[in-house]
């Protein structure tokens, strides 16, 4: 295992490796599932539709749910932009960022409450 000795660090995610990327997809998640349960069956339903989305760059091209757990759950539900249970909502955050004209602020200041309690 990895340790992080004498150094600072910030720790982020890779997936997507841009955090700007985020907000189309959390956009699509809540335009087609807010209010449904996070489960196989919309983690399946939501890879479909990233997979097929304009905006998105990478292939899906198996394990659809494996793929949306992995965008969503990492970046979006870490850093306080999406609740996942008891159902998928928007948190205020996450409404700030997907109508904010400067999103840089508002991924700063989600990312430095994530950073802060963090042991590395």
């Amino acid at each position: 295992m990895a340790t992080i000795t004498h150094k600072k660090a910030l720790f982020f995610f890779a997936s997507p490796r841009s955090p700007l990327k985020m907000i189309e997809e959390i956009r699509l998640l809540v335009t087609l599932f807010e209010g449904k349960t996070w489960d196989v069956n919309t983690q399946t339903a939501f890879g479909e539709h990233l997979s097929k989305a304009d905006f998105y760059e990478g292939r899906i091209t198996s394990n659809l749910d494996f793929a949306a757990r992995d965008r969503i759950t990492r970046g979006p539900k870490a850093l306080g932009f999406v609740e996942l249970t008891p159902k998928i909502r928007l948190t205020e955050a996450g409404t700030v960022l997907l109508s904010s004209k400067r999103p840089h602020e508002i991924f700063t200041k989600q990312l430095l409450k994530f950073q802060l309690p963090s042991p590395y």
